[in-house]
């Protein structure tokens, strides 16, 4: 197989780089790409309140959400949005089903 300086791996919408060193006639790849670790979060929805409203929350206070689309949640990477989807629960699991992946 030839490789570049630059090759794309292709797998379900998402792209990635891999970034090779070709020294001769050989090639090292920089890093592992499937082994660096990634911080999900799942973000069920956001709100604003004033300073005086966060400091009298306590135990039990309910705070309301604003929602996103179709009352979907987001699938942030990295902090960097990437997906939407519906919370499931499975048993006593819960996951997220992707709905939409973001370009």
């Amino acid at each position: 197989m030839n490789f570049t300086s630059n090759n794309l791996i292709t797998s379900k919408n998402t792209h990635f780089i891999l970034r090779t060193l070709v020294s001769n006639s050989a090639i090292y790849p920089l890093v592992d790409i499937y082994a660096i670790p990634v911080e999900i979060t799942i973000v069920l929805g956001d709100t604003e309140m004033k300073l005086s409203e966060l400091m009298e929350l306590g135990k039990g206070s309910f705070i309301e959400l604003n929602t996103y689309e179709d009352n979907n949640v987001k699938l942030l990477a990295n902090g960097k949005l990437i997906a939407y989807g519906i919370v499931l629960a499975i048993d006593q699991n819960f996951g997220i089903q992707i709905t939409k992946i973001v370009d």
